[in-house]
């Protein structure tokens, strides 16, 4: 069902991460960069420098990052500093400062492939990122379907719709 009203997209979102980090911070992960110390958890197994920066988004303390791309553990962090070189390392912050992805927005059609039973936007997102050729995504938050796209061109209003780009 189509909203007839406005909807604000993701306004909350970008200024509850925008506090969390201060002014002109960047939202880019750093290549061979260590975060040292200040560690919250270690998380095995983890796939990509993304992935880890989604278990830091639900871990409440936890505002930095570094995963370790050689024994793929992801550091949960309380702090940025003690930032070292580590050719291993990539790190960042908990969160994009805007992500632009809208509340309320379906791209509709242009699907590469449809991923059933995705908990988030943010794990819809990282199917994007690990799916060659996507650029878009539509999450669906009634049944927490992901569709992955390759273009962004139609979009429409949709009460059940989440829909941004393949990364920050």
């Amino acid at each position: 069902m189509a909203l007839a009203l406005p909807r604000v997209f993701a306004i909350l979102a970008v200024v509850a991460s925008a506090a969390e980090h201060g002014p002109g911070e960047a939202c880019s992960q750093e290549e061979g960069i260590d975060f040292w110390g200040h560690d919250l958890a270690t998380v095995s197994s983890v796939r990509s420098a993304a992935e880890c920066q989604l278990h830091c988004r639900v871990k409440d303390e936890c505002r930095y990052f570094t995963w370790n791309r050689v024994n793929h553990k992801c550091m949960l962090k309380s702090s940025d500093l003690g930032r070292r070189r580590n050719e291993a390392g990539v790190s960042g912050p908990r969160a994009c400062i805007a992500c632009n992805q809208e509340d309320g927005i379906d791209f509709p059609g242009h699907d590469l492939a449809k991923v059933l039973g995705v908990s988030t936007p943010a794990m819809c997102q990282l199917h994007c990122q690990e799916y060659y050729g996507c650029r878009f995504f539509t999450w669906n938050k009634f049944n927490k379907d992901c569709f992955l796209k390759t273009s962004d061109i139609t979009r429409k209003r949709s009460e059940a719709g989440v829909s941004g780009p393949r990364s920050c």
